[in-house]
């Protein structure tokens, strides 16, 4: 697909290039940033607490994953 296609997508949907392709670029923290932002947006004191915790243990779960598999990964080797 040409750069000029998905400029006219990009342009018909009304979104930003960053936000159709956000999950195929690897430096889209601002786009990813920007998402967190609108969904807590409405969202009550409770909610967002709650929602950051999960967060929280998500990451920490991720990154425990990622350390176990290097592990996994260099007993192999």
């Amino acid at each position: 697909m040409s750069l000029a296609s998905i400029i006219r997508i990009a342009n018909a949907l009304s979104v930003s290039v960053d936000e159709l392709l956000c999950d195929n670029v690897v430096h889209s923290k601002h786009v990813f940033n920007k998402e967190a932002q609108e969904a807590l947006a409405d969202c009550s004191p409770y909610e967002i607490r709650i929602l950051v915790d999960i967060l929280k243990s998500s990451k920490d779960a991720l990154r425990k994953d990622e350390r176990f598999r290097g592990n996994v990964t260099q007993k192999r080797d």
